[in-house]
């Protein structure tokens, strides 16, 4: 499963959060905040001069119909888009934040992830490499409770995870 034998030899493995997802998170995030500032002062702050009156840029419709579908969508856009945008953004930077607390360590006794409590490798029956070369997920299976399942995309250093793992815990069918 794993070229490197190398990280056989260490008592123990840390595994720290890889910054990919929590980059890509952040992107999002600042799209969002950035259209949603954008839409608070286009709708708010903003004005044009309609026939010798300076008012809103987008002031409310004649219409709530299909004959006055732009105006509509623009006053609902730049009225009611900062609401939902920001929270969303801001959503998506704590998202992100929480993706770069992830981590795995294992050593000699057992695995813990993600700060949850230490699972000892005695209780792991088996290994799942099923999506490992294609997806890149391992699981640990356990009889009696939920696997573990680790994903080469969320943490650094997996290859030498795997091969720590493979030398603990046996390859399941």
């Amino acid at each position: 499963m794993n070229d490197s034998a190398s990280a056989s030899t260490a008592d123990r493995v840390e595994c720290r959060a890889s910054k990919d997802p929590a980059v890509r998170l952040f992107i999002g995030a600042a799209a969002l905040v950035a259209v949603g500032i954008y839409c608070v002062y286009d709708g708010f702050i903003a004005t044009v001069e309609r026939d010798g009156v300076i008012g809103p840029k987008y002031p409310p419709p004649e219409a709530w119909d299909m004959q006055h579908i732009n105006e509509a969508a623009g006053y609902a856009l730049n009225h009611f888009g900062p609401f939902v945008f920001i929270p969303v953004g801001i959503l998506l930077a704590v998202l992100a934040i929480r993706t770069l607390k992830r981590f795995v360590v294992a050593d000699v006794e057992g695995i813990v992830v993600n700060g949850k409590p230490k699972v000892a490798w005695r209780e792991f029956t088996g290994i799942d490499a099923s999506l490992l070369e294609k997806k890149g997920v391992l699981t640990l299976k356990r009889d009696n409770a939920d696997g573990v399942k680790l994903d080469r995309y969320q943490y650094r250093d997996f290859r030498k995870l795997v091969a720590f793992i493979e030398d603990r815990v046996k390859v399941a069918d």
